[in-house]
């Protein structure tokens, strides 16, 4: 049988119910026929298998047969079927056995179905043309090693290569194509590639044309102010004066379509500022042109008031200008915090879900928060509220802000200055007022954020103080004084515990051991979480232990602030250094009455003595003496004067001073002796005899000369009384 037909492939397209399908070309046996769904938008292809997708019928017959489909083809999807013989040979002759014609044409025949397939293959390949010579080859690169290259002809034109490509420069240019009379122009376009050097260049015409539409809702302006509904399509102000005008209204449409949900989008955010209006003139966008804060809005019959604060722009629009009107949203305000609703009662119960409460109506009179269990979210939050008073500081656990959401500016912080109490279903919080500003209103959201404060600080011992002033154990933890009055406080009662239950006797009865027993060191009492309420005392004693506590012997040095029963406090000790062994009998400085200190400027600084005149000072090293003598007086050097007295004069001591007396003269004895101013005239140390004042006429022989020349005394003086040296003269010269 011959072989008359060329082709050997057929292609149908599904419709989804056709599963019957002709070949009009023979085949030896049914496994010859092979066929592919291929899927018509992407040209990938599965290979179906006989008897499990399709079956077929017609093998040997010149005229072909049928391939029947399991499942029909769909509208999608293209049938192939082809005809592909296997390599094989299966014809085995016989010596001297019958040569059947039948045999030998079927072997023809399946060597020329083999020749087709080669063909069809051969059809389907790279060829290189007749002209390229026996040298070329078109052995193609090793696609494993050159993944996502292009081929190439080689430079030397005789092999194909992987490259990364051949356009090495690329350019553009672009022109504008005028528009005429407003007429429509296409754009324009042009690409140049130089084979040689790889540039590619791009030349685009693009058409200009009169400037389009603003974007946004086309509307037109109305110059009227009026609070009604401005008309299909129209938008108004409430003062014709853009800059004054605080209320847009606005109709539900912009002529055509119902605009009136998406303007009530306009307040969804929280912000105070819930976006900006932007009004310009349409088709010119530069005039008129305005802009406005949206604050708020009303939706109102037939149209929405919107609520606006100028910000920039035009301060005038015609009546009946074509305006383009957009709308630029505001973001949320950021949140921090739990978000819950204000109630404005003010009984120790529950709020309600999702609700804060206060027990007094006035902000800054709030001592106590009633907080539900759960947030506006039913998230429950019972446990971080309870949370707010772990902080060990007695006096301030932390700070709670209650802020109204979408308006930052009303606000009230508190400081938590207790213990949280769990009721039942919600919290109490006691707080002290610290700042706000604004007031709430019932059904506010508000956002309440709590910021911890640190623990306590751990430096010195915590302590319970008591106004208590017996000599007894104060109490685990506690400490108290002998008065009330700090101040005037001489000795301190100290438990033996301190108020976390440690045993502090062995350090507070330590507070002694420093050799300066005038100052062992100094004790400051500090209020816990109030650091500037506080006390100072220097311990001059020693400590006495006492059953279960201690007794500090105190002095006050200062303090500041005022300490309650129970309060909370911290005790630090400060110990002295101990006594120096050099330094016992020292003096830094050495004070004279009337004179300058004299102050040692360091530890080696030296005090030189210097011998004044008169005096002299020498030192003996070996007995560590300083010894300071006077010199006595003599005619050239200023010194020691003795002052001895004899019969009639002598010198008495006291107090530093020498007092030196004459005695009165006696018959028998030298001294003193006063004259009659009847006999005797004084001057200037001199004492002359009167004329006539002395009858010496029984006692004297001889010639006395007489004063003021007096010669009335002839008679010669007795011998006993005048001598030589005129010491017996009872005158007392």
């Amino acid at each position: 049988m011959t072989i008359t037909t060329t082709t050997a492939r057929k292609e149908y397209t599904g419709n989804g119910s056709t599963d019957t399908f002709a070949y009009d070309f023979k085949i030896i046996q049914d496994s010859d026929i092979k066929v592919y769904v291929v899927t018509t938008a992407t040209g990938a292809s599965a290979l179906k298998t006989i008897t499990t997708h399709y079956t077929v019928s017609g093998a040997g017959s010149a005229s072909g047969g049928n391939v029947v489909m399991g499942t029909p083809p769909t509208s999608a999807e293209t049938l192939v079927i082809t005809r592909e013989v296997p390599y094989t040979q299966a014809v085995d002759y016989i010596e001297n056995d019958a040569f059947p014609a039948d045999t030998h044409e079927s072997a023809l025949d399946k060597l020329t179905m083999l020749t087709q397939q080669l063909q069809r293959d051969s059809n389907r390949s790279l060829v290189l043309p007749v002209s390229a010579p026996d040298t070329v080859s078109a052995t193609m690169p090793d696609p494993s090693v050159n993944d996502g290259k292009l081929l190439a002809i080689a430079s030397d034109g005789l092999s194909i290569e992987a490259t990364t490509g051949r356009v090495s420069t690329v350019s553009a240019s672009t022109s504008t194509v005028a528009v005429s009379s407003g007429a429509a122009q296409s754009a324009t376009g042009s690409v140049t590639f130089n084979d040689e050097t790889g540039a590619l260049a791009l030349a685009l015409g693009l058409p200009v044309g009169n400037t389009g539409m603003l974007g946004g809702i086309s509307m037109q302006y109305s110059t009227t102010t009026t609070d009604a509904d401005p008309g299909a399509g129209f938008i108004r102000l409430n003062n014709t004066s853009l800059n004054s005008a605080t209320i847009a209204y606005i109709d539900d449409s912009d002529g055509t379509t119902d605009i009136s949900a998406w303007i009530a989008t306009w307040d969804d955010s929280d912000s105070s500022v819930t976006g900006y209006l932007t009004i310009a003139g349409n088709p010119n966008p530069a005039s008129p042109l305005v802009i406005y804060k949206v604050t708020g809005l009303t939706d109102a019959s037939g149209y929405t008031k919107v609520n606006v604060t100028y910000v920039a722009g035009s301060t005038s629009i015609s009546n009946n200008t074509e305006v383009s009107m957009s709308f630029s949203p505001s973001g949320n305000v950021a949140q921090s915090g739990l978000h819950f609703k204000w109630d404005n009662g003010t009984s120790d119960t529950d709020p309600g879900a999702g609700e804060i409460a206060f027990n007094n109506g006035t902000v800054g009179s709030v001592t106590i928060l009633y907080i539900d269990d759960a947030d506006q979210n039913s998230v429950t939050v019972s446990s971080f509220i309870q949370s707010w008073d772990e902080s060990t500081d007695s006096t301030n656990k932390g700070y709670v802000k209650v802020t109204k959401r979408g308006t930052p500016s009303t606000y009230a912080i508190y400081k938590v200055n207790g213990a949280v109490v769990n009721a039942s279903g919600y919290s109490k919080v006691p707080v002290t007022h610290v700042l706000s500003n604004g007031t709430y209103t019932a059904g506010d959201d508000l956002d309440i954020h709590f910021t911890r404060t640190g623990n306590a600080s751990s430096d010195g011992i915590n302590l319970t103080y008591s106004t208590t002033t017996t000599d007894s154990d104060p109490g685990s933890g506690v400490i108290r004084f002998n008065n009330g009055t700090l101040s005037s406080a001489s000795i301190a009662y100290v438990d033996d515990a301190d108020a976390d239950g440690g045993d502090i006797s062995g350090l507070v009865q330590s507070w002694d051991d420093s050799t300066t027993t005038s100052l062992r060191g100094t004790i400051k009492m500090s209020k816990r979480g109030t650091s500037a309420v506080y006390a100072i005392y220097n311990v001059t004693g020693a400590v006495t232990d006492a059953s279960g506590y201690n007794k500090l012997a105190l002095t006050y040095v200062t303090g500041l602030g005022s300490f309650s029963d129970t309060d909370n406090v911290v005790l630090h000790f400060t110990r002295t250094g101990d006594q120096g062994s050099d330094a016992s009998n020292v003096f830094k400085t050495i004070s004279v009455s009337g004179q300058d200190d004299v102050v040692a400027d360091s530890a080696t600084d030296s005090l030189t003595f210097a011998a004044g005149e008169g005096m002299t000072i020498t030192t003996t090293a070996g007995s560590d003496t300083v010894t300071f003598a006077g010199e006595d007086s003599a005619a050239s050097n200023k010194g020691i004067v003795i002052v001895a007295g004899t019969s009639p004069v002598s010198v008495g001591y006291s107090s530093g001073t020498a007092t030196v007396a004459v005695s009165d003269a006696s018959t028998s004895a030298k001294g003193i002796a006063s004259f009659s101013s009847d006999n005797f005239a004084a001057s200037s140390g001199a004492i002359t005899i009167k004329s006539g004042g002395v009858d010496l006429t029984a006692e004297v022989t001889g010639t006395l000369p007489v004063a003021n020349g007096g010669t009335g005394v002839t008679d010669t003086l007795p011998t006993d009384r005048f001598t030589s040296t005129g010491k017996a003269l009872v005158l007392g010269f």
